[in-house]
């Protein structure tokens, strides 16, 4: 009988701490948990960049003509997907199983394409994205793992460089010859979407991992959607007078010497998030 005793004091005495340890962690999962977290991200991201393409094709088709005794190199298409740094900031809070922030990605995407003649003459160009998400997470917040859906808009910048290269690789963009200038485009938005995991193994460590859909606007109508101007193969050569000036397409220009890169990216980012929270 003793032994029954000391045995249900022996599993009193455990099982005691346990459920108040689990009462703490109830308690705890009751409280809402607001942070502000800046953070470093690190994405790969894909676009159809068809239009762009066309645009660079339609110069490498007039430089063959026009340079016929000096052969080019073709430095091939540009590239559809690209890693890419980018920083991010998140306002949340979270509780009772709940999660909700407001986030905010900052994008710079650039590459560039060199045309290179056998005389050592050439020309390069260097094209730049600049892409803003703003979205909204919704979903399931947990102690140490939040699972949320996102919604919200993107804005976005574009410009195309346009240089001279001369022989040992020097390059200007300066107006001593037509084609050289900034061609830039004003402002682009859409809608994006798409969801993600939040992983806190530490109190003031996060890390986010996510995809993002921006899906671009369609084309404004026509006097108000900017566009970046190319030597396409309908352009009158001889009427080139628009470079090295920023070119936006006018309600009468109905010449196809232009683009607008309203381009949609597909993004896979992880974020180490700096975790300020108030628990």
């Amino acid at each position: 009988m003793n032994k029954h005793i000391v045995f249900l004091l022996l599993a009193v005495s455990a099982i005691g701490p346990l459920y108040s340890q689990s009462e703490k962690v109830k308690k705890e999962n009751k409280k809402i948990n607001i942070w502000l977290s800046p953070g470093y991200t690190y994405g790969y991201s894909t676009a159809n960049l068809g239009k762009l393409q066309s645009s660079f094709d339609s110069y490498l088709h007039y430089a063959e003509a026009v340079y016929a005794g000096d052969a080019l190199t073709n430095p091939g298409n540009w590239q559809s997907g690209q890693l890419h740094p980018g920083l991010s900031f998140h306002l949340g809070a979270s509780g009772m199983g709940a999660y909700f922030s407001v986030t905010h990605f900052r994008f710079g995407i650039d590459q560039s394409r060199s045309v290179l003649r056998a005389s050592g003459y050439g020309r390069r160009f260097d094209w730049k994205e600049r892409r803003r998400e703003w979205l909204f997470d919704v979903g399931y917040g947990g102690r140490l793992v939040d699972i949320f859906g996102s919604f919200g808009i993107n804005g976005n910048t574009y410009k195309m460089v346009s240089y001279q290269l001369y022989q040992g690789g020097v390059y200007s963009v300066i107006a001593e010859y037509p084609f050289n200038g900034v061609f830039s485009n004003l402002y682009t938005g859409g809608i994006s979407f798409g969801g993600g995991i939040k992983i806190r193994p530490y109190k003031y460590i996060a890390l986010d991992l996510r995809y993002i859909y921006g899906k671009a606007s369609k084309e404004a109508k026509i006097g108000r959607d900017p566009g970046l101007s190319d030597n396409a193969d309908s352009r009158d050569i001889t009427k080139s007078n628009e470079f090295p000036a920023d070119y936006t397409r006018q309600p009468l220009n109905q010449l196809d010497n232009y683009i607008v890169p309203n381009f949609s990216r597909h993004y896979f980012a992880m974020s180490v998030l700096f975790n300020f929270q108030s628990k």
